[in-house]
């Protein structure tokens, strides 16, 4: 909720601003949303006579246009996407699939998807999978799948706060 700047306590109303709007389904595209064909054609449920429009939920009637086969967070602390197949994930464990759904914000979510076997992906270029997503500031280039300098701050030596390992 965090990552797609939503308020879990309140409704958040749609953007007016044509730019938020777009950054808005930029976030979307990054966690790999599902994307629906709407309003909802009934026309192969028609079989069904007055039951083709009983459904409790959009989902329970009809599949998403493109879904994104991949469970996936943007973790803060690495700075790096973790993903994991929703087939693996839903095959070896149900608690990790609840932890990930019910998490508070993207480390907690990367602490589900490493649980059942996730991958880690440092940029666009080193996982394939995920070539499909909107990678925004996150994508380290076409050189950037290495891991990079680690510095260290020297509090002895104020000229030079930041020393490279």
């Amino acid at each position: 909720m965090n990552f797609l700047d939503l308020s879990r306590m309140a409704d958040t109303p749609r953007q007016v601003n044509q730019t938020a709007e777009d950054d808005f389904c930029t976030r979307l595209h990054a966690v790999g949303a599902e994307w629906w064909e709407l309003p909802p054609s009934f026309e192969d449920r028609k079989h069904l006579g007055s039951e083709q429009f009983r459904c409790d939920t959009l989902e329970a009637c009809f599949e998403p246009k493109i879904q994104f086969p991949y469970l996936i967070a943007w973790s803060e602390v690495e700075q790096v996407a973790c993903y994991i197949a929703i087939t693996q994930a839903d095959s070896r464990d149900q608690a990790g699939l609840n932890l990930y759904h019910n998490a508070m914000d993207m480390d907690e979510r990367c602490a589900a998807i490493m649980s059942p076997g996730g991958h880690w992906c440092r940029c666009k270029a080193g996982c394939p999978d995920l070539k499909d997503l909107a990678w925004r500031t996150r994508d380290r280039g076409p050189d950037g799948c290495h891991d990079p300098p680690l510095y260290i701050v020297d509090p002895e030596d104020p000229a030079d706060p930041e020393q490279e390992l």
